[in-house]
């Protein structure tokens, strides 16, 4: 200690604190602040692998109306998931195709589209391409590279592989392909075939998946609830707040045309599951970033803190937000963050009781394996050893 220090201490003896620590010569560094923790979204990547020859007519119609269901499922995970869904479409030699994919995206309205285009046909000599299809769904999507994804095929079908191609095709190895990829496949067998149920529990048993027999038309469980409508129109007003901006303005108001036609003829239960897995996805960590329904969304870029809108340029703006001075252009997007909040919280609230009427309905009808429950339950149980946690119903 310097000699006033010395003599401030003897004088003021009584007062403790002259003759701390924070007199010493070296300078007490500040308290450390706590660090927030962010929770890291977890990525889902789910790729159906489906026969759509002639007899799987139901079920595809079953999964295009169930696809909303089984994306909100995913989107119970807290943080919201990052979901993508990829489809490989696969029929047999001789028929108008062997496999279509549609590679993994989180654009799921453009997922429901592609569904909706699908038709069953072809098929008729019993086995079908079976190999060729689950090959696709391993080799030709792009799977995420993130060591801790999930990453998860459902492979689809009432008819065993052909294994007389000489294609060296094989749904062994394909299977220990998949695992050491890190890529599950889990298998649905529609109907009651038995070389089917044989190929498809041996390759659920290698590729580490679930395996389960349904009804042969998909076994998928139409249950109106009195929350369907109004779950529905808040989808739709939701999806109103959206506000392209930039270069991707015009990729966004192609989507919304699209998924409106889309979902014209859709039913309000398909609304219902679309609105909430969109409520869900608009409060996510990554609202705004990527293809999904909010990507190139300026109101979910400020939100998410991705986007500085003063940082906007004006010609990126819309129209009507170029006649703005800053100041309005700031009141107009807060309120149209609180006027969404308020939607997502009313959308919450509505799927929480719908799901728990939906739950009820299905414990009076027997718990019997549809295609979404089968997909959603395979979702659920692989999903936690990832360390994924659902919310409960």
């Amino acid at each position: 200690m310097n000699a006033w220090k010395k003599l401030a201490c003897g004088l003021l003896i009584g007062y403790g604190s002259l003759c701390s620590p924070a007199f010493a010569d070296d300078p007490v560094a500040p308290p450390k602040q706590e660090e927030k923790k962010v929770e890291k979204a977890a990525k889902v990547d789910i790729v159906f692998v489906l026969d759509t020859t002639g007899s799987m007519g139901g079920l595809l119609e079953g999964a295009k109306r169930k696809i909303w269901s089984i994306a909100n499922e995913v989107a119970r995970a807290k943080p919201t998931p990052e979901i993508r869904i990829g489809l490989v479409a696969y029929r047999d030699k001789g028929d108008a195709y062997v496999t279509q994919e549609t590679d993994l995206t989180d654009d799921l309205d453009g997922i429901y589209k592609k569904l909706l285009s699908f038709k069953a046909g072809g098929g008729g000599d019993g086995p079908e391409h079976v190999n060729a299809g689950l090959k696709a769904g391993i080799e030709k999507m792009t799977w995420s590279t993130d060591k801790d994804a999930l990453r998860i095929i459902f492979l689809v079908g009432d008819a065993p592989p052909h294994e007389d191609y000489g294609d060296s095709f094989d749904h062994n190895s394909l299977a220990k392909d998949a695992i050491t990829k890190d890529i599950i496949v889990n298998t649905i067998r529609c109907g009651g075939d038995g070389a089917t149920g044989k190929v498809w529990q041996e390759i659920a048993r290698k590729a580490e998946g679930m395996y389960v027999t349904i009804d042969q038309g998909g076994g998928v469980a139409a249950i109106a609830t009195p929350f369907d409508k109004e779950l529905a129109d808040l989808g739709d007003k939701l999806g109103g707040t959206r506000v392209g901006y930039g270069l991707r303005r015009r990729e966004m108001e192609e989507k919304s045309r699209d998924a409106a036609e889309s979902l014209a003829a859709a039913g309000d239960d398909t609304k219902a599951d679309r609105a909430a897995a969109m409520g869900k996805a608009a409060s996510a960590p990554s609202a705004g970033m990527g293809g999904g329904a909010w990507g190139g969304d300026l109101i979910a870029g400020v939100e998410s803190g991705t986007v500085k809108l003063a940082d906007v340029k004006d010609e990126d703006l819309p129209e009507d937000m170029k006649k703005m001075t800053p100041e309005e252009r700031e009141k107009h997007v807060q309120a149209k963050i609180s006027e969404r909040a308020e939607m997502r919280k009313k959308i919450e609230e509505l799927d929480g009781k719908r799901a728990q009427f939906l739950k009820d309905e299905m414990a009076k009808k027997g718990d019997k394996d549809g295609f979404d429950s089968a997909v959603q339950k395979a979702i659920r149980e692989q999903a936690e050893k990832k360390g994924i946690k659902f919310e409960d119903k």
